[in-house]
């Protein structure tokens, strides 16, 4: 149960698309990532680990003058607060297709009283 939640998730189930992040490591590596969110972004599992998910905003390796601002503005105070946050996020498939994540942030707990982790849940938006 989290204890002040922020953003309402309703239902997740295992079809959702998830990355869980460490926050205790420099650069806040992919340490887990579902098949759900390979067939959304058309990274391997393997592909993703160990890296910022930055990659995504990033076609080619190049930053992207398409990811907005003021989404990554958000996303950097949650992180620095350890906070939750949900945002609309261009991202980029490793195809080069362009997408709008509707991403949503969420510190955890793991055995310890303070969060260790960040899970992450992404979704394509469609319309």
């Amino acid at each position: 149960m989290r204890p002040s939640p922020v953003v309402h998730l309703g239902p997740v189930d295992a079809s959702c698309a998830i990355v869980v992040c460490d926050i205790e490591q420099a650069d806040l590596p992919v340490v887990y990532a579902n098949e759900a969110c390979a067939e959304l972004t058309g990274y391997t599992r393997a592909e993703m680990l160990g890296r910022n998910c930055r990659f995504m905003q990033m076609p080619g390796g190049q930053r992207s003058k398409h990811v907005e601002k003021s989404a990554l503005k958000a996303m950097r105070r949650a992180l620095a607060a350890i906070a939750e946050v949900a945002v609309e996020i261009t991202n980029f498939k490793k195809s080069g297709e362009r997408f709008t994540n509707v991403l949503t942030l969420i510190p955890i707990c793991w055995d310890t009283p303070a969060p260790k982790y960040y899970i992450g849940f992404l979704a394509e938006k469609t319309a």
